[in-house]
């Protein structure tokens, strides 16, 4: 039995980690809980987290349990695409990018800068980032160091889209460079 006050350290999220993100080292950390109140299942070492992708939305400062996560790191990209959707993968810079800050599971908002009229168009609104090609399941395996550090060289974002989305986003890169605008998670 559990003693009322034994604190041990369980694994939470860092922010909000929707359903099918790879986690990375990044979202997750070590806090000390009573153990008396945590359910069987928690997840007590890290090493059995990262690198496992999420089979449940997890939120900030949750807990992680055995049964939300997969088994196994899913190596297939299209594991992570819903039903109907597509993988669209939008080159980036700096500024494109917002300033390399974009990751897998967050929400952008596609913006078109007409080349003509120099005129900023929104294309899409609320778009899932799936990945890009420094973080999640389109990046090389590195360790989270080597990740850090190779953040510099954001230069794809993939996206989740609908095919015809997808079209519309790729048909209007001939007008004029493509811009994510990154949403807030409030």
């Amino acid at each position: 039995m559990a003693s009322a006050t034994r604190l041990v350290k369980v694994v939470v999220a860092t922010r909000d980690l929707p359903e099918g993100t790879l986690i990375e080292r990044g979202d997750i950390k070590s806090v000390r809980a009573v153990e008396a109140h945590l359910p069987d299942d928690i997840v007590f070492d890290i090493g059995d987290v990262a690198g496992k992708e999420l089979t449940a939305d997890v939120y900030v400062g949750e807990p992680f349990h055995a049964k939300r996560l997969s088994t196994e790191r899913t190596s297939r990209a299209a594991n992570i695409v819903s039903a109907g959707m597509v993988a669209l993968a939008v080159g980036v810079d700096d500024v494109s990018g917002v300033a390399r800050g974009i990751r897998p599971g967050d929400r952008v908002d596609v913006l078109i800068v007409e080349r003509e009229s120099e005129r900023v168009r929104r294309l899409l609104a609320n778009v899932r980032v799936l990945g890009t090609n420094i973080s999640g399941y389109f990046a090389p395996e590195v360790d989270e160091e080597a990740a850090l550090s190779r953040a510099r060289g954001l230069t794809v974002v993939v996206l989740e889209l609908t095919p015809s989305d997808a079209v519309r986003v790729a048909d209007s890169a001939e007008y004029g460079p493509v811009r994510l605008a990154l949403r807030g998670r409030r």
